[in-house]
């Protein structure tokens, strides 16, 4: 939100960050079934058609009929953010906050895993399933600032200006942790730098999820 702040004091700080910083680090939560496709191909953005895709097959021992009800359900809440990928500002706030998508994988499989237990079996939670595949995987980028965009750039601007003042005036509470920047297009694997694969994950369900796969074939 940009109406906390100015409009020529965000557009000064936009100027001053796009001259003091050539690049800026982001992290992408994920729970990929092969991390070196994301490392050779780079991270693609949210495809409904995909992850429908995945979703029949990974519960291909249900009746088609319930499956389709469930992405038609979820389809007309509008539940849908294709082409969108989101990156955060800070990899704690992912493993602490967000660790659905570490330990469940992507937020639309989820929904429907959820929204299936409610079309097929009000007893049976197929959430759990989806822990089952693949591996929690961090990745770190560095998105070149010129590529940020203007909107991105005033996120990034608003929440170092709110992190200044929050330090100077010792008041912990005006700082947000959850900064995200949303990218419409695939990010090159060349702007990963790294990944990781965090063991203890903070569940919003309720509980804490404690990994048993800590390294893969790609790490170093």
């Amino acid at each position: 939100n940009t109406g906390d702040l100015h409009e020529d004091s965000l557009k000064e700080a936009r100027k001053w960050f796009e001259g003091k910083f050539d690049s800026v680090q982001l992290f992408h939560a994920c729970r990929p079934r092969n991390v070196g496709s994301y490392l050779a191909n780079g991270i693609k953005g949210h495809d409904v058609q995909s992850i429908c895709n995945d979703f029949k097959s990974i519960f291909s021992d249900l009746p088609e009929t319930s499956l389709n009800k469930a992405i038609n359900s979820l389809g007309n809440n509008n539940y849908n953010e294709d082409g969108q990928l989101w990156l955060h500002i800070d990899k704690r706030f992912l493993i602490r906050h967000a660790g659905h998508y570490l330990i469940y994988g992507s937020e639309y499989r989820s929904g429907l895993a959820a929204e299936l237990r409610r079309v097929h079996s009000n007893t049976t939670d197929f959430q759990q399933r989806l822990k089952k595949i693949g591996t929690p995987t961090i990745f770190e980028l560095h998105i070149p600032i010129s590529t940020l965009g203007e909107c991105n750039l005033n996120r990034l601007c608003i929440a170092v200006i709110k992190r200044w003042v929050a330090k100077r005036r010792e008041i912990p509470d005006l700082v947000n942790h959850d900064v995200s920047l949303s990218f419409l297009n695939a990010l090159e694997p060349e702007l990963i730098v790294d990944h990781s694969h965090p063991a203890k994950i903070w569940d919003p369900f309720g509980s804490v999820y404690q990994s048993s796969t800590t390294s893969c074939n790609c790490c170093t």
